[in-house]
């Protein structure tokens, strides 16, 4: 062990030097504790020494010489800290794989090696995985729209069942097709634009001709659009809420499960609520609609063509110039203004929902209004008959009795004398 580890020269980078208390000999799928060796008892009682070394499996950006930026991230990253490094032996020098420490070894052979972290930040390039990169900004991409999708579906609670059913088509068929499948159609759309002419800034002008605005950027921005009233009705909630908890805690019934209850309490979409959700609904109509407009307005035609003409300027004639991937993009296109025109029809369908559900609620709150007003004056006639009864009865029976008790009264008085 002590002939692998001393003095073996490791790496040209002589300014980056960096401290190594435990080796993993061999190159091993993952750092566990089987293959992870600790320095012998005389070796680790000697003072710690520095060590030049050569990452393993990632080389410079240009492929010949690390950049200052590079540089710069690897000593910010392995100043004062400890490292485990697994050795590739390849004669005449030895790289590393160097992974940092991070508590319980179980928990650290887990993490990513400082070699992938270098290039993940876009300071190298992975020889293993050479497209990390952009697997990278896939998964950013991914999860802002995670993200953003999170943050509407909390409105699904208070919807109508069209409501849900408008929100299922948008984060399905609209957001995972546009993250999933389209932005890699049009990923080369201006590269791959090619016009038979070698004249600078020619292929630029007639791609901005033609595709003043992409694809993938107006749909972006329209399901953003679409979406964001939504956000009135989360607001709307969250207030409603707020007064309630208030009223609660002033009428001293704050507590936390009163709290928790009123936290998760559906409202219905009655009295304002109604005309929050109703405000919303208009404005995703206006939204699609608009959008359906300026997309006819910028491309006449769903159909992708494969060759146009540009004769802008600084081309030196009319020039052809080609488009990648015409009917695939065909195919998308019809597919993302197919889903753009149900929702339509679904935010339609559930404006005229909501006006008949009203529209019932108040005839028959109307009816109920005046049912008990029937009934109340109908009781009070009766209540009225019913005094009026007894208090002729009680006259009569006290008239009767005055007049029997008189003779009476009068037979005393004789016997009396």
């Amino acid at each position: 062990m002590q002939d692998d580890v001393h003095r073996e020269g490791v790496g040209t980078k002589s300014s980056i030097k960096v401290e190594v208390k435990r080796l993993d000999y061999g190159d091993t799928c993952r750092l566990s504790l089987w293959n992870l060796t600790a320095f012998p008892a005389e070796v680790a009682t000697l003072p710690l020494q520095a060590v030049q070394v050569s990452l393993a499996n990632v080389m410079p950006i240009n492929g010949i010489e690390w950049s200052d930026e590079a540089v710069d991230w690897f000593k910010t990253m392995t100043h004062n800290r400890t490292f485990y490094a697994r050795l590739y032996p390849q004669k005449p020098t030895v790289t590393v794989e160097l992974f940092l420490e991070k508590g319980k070894m179980g928990a650290m052979r887990r993490g990513a090696p400082l070699s992938m972290r270098l290039a993940q930040n876009g300071h190298a390039r992975h020889t293993k995985v050479p497209y990390i990169d952009l697997l990278r900004k896939n998964l950013e991409s991914k999860m802002n729209w995670g993200t953003f999708y999170a943050v509407i579906s909390g409105v699904n609670r208070h919807s109508t069942g069209i409501g849900r059913i408008w929100l299922s088509v948008i984060f399905i068929f609209r957001i995972l097709v546009l993250v999933v499948a389209a932005e890699s159609v049009w990923g080369d759309e201006k590269s791959a634009f090619i016009c038979n002419t070698q004249q600078p800034g020619c292929n630029s002008v007639c791609y901005d001709q033609f595709f003043p605005i992409s694809h993938i950027r107006l749909w972006a921005l329209q399901v953003i659009l679409v979406s964001t009233p939504a956000l009135l009705v989360a607001m709307h909630v969250a207030h409603r809420r707020h007064i309630d908890k208030k009223i609660l805690k002033r009428m001293g019934r704050g507590s936390p499960k009163e709290l928790e209850n009123v936290k998760n309490q559906k409202f219905q979409i009655t009295g304002a609520l109604w005309w929050t959700y109703m405000i919303s609904i208009i404005f995703r109509l206006l939204f699609e609609v608009a959008f359906l407009y300026i997309f006819y307005l910028i491309y006449p035609g769903f159909k992708m063509v494969r060759l146009v003409k540009c004769d802008s300027y600084p081309c030196p004639n009319t020039v052809d110039c080609f488009v990648s991937r015409p009917t695939e993009k065909t195919i998308f296109t019809v597919f993302m203004l197919a889903a753009s025109g149900v929702c339509v029809l679904l935010n339609l369908a559930e404006v005229a929902y909501l006006i008949g559900r009203a529209c019932r609620r108040y005839f028959a709150g109307s009816e109920n209004e005046s049912n008990p007003a029937w009934i109340s004056q109908r009781m009070s006639s009766y209540r009225q008959n019913e005094i009026n009864q007894l208090i002729a009865d009680h006259s009569l029976k006290s008239k009767f009795g005055v007049a029997k008790k008189a003779p009476t009264e009068r037979e005393d008085r004789c016997s009396a004398f």
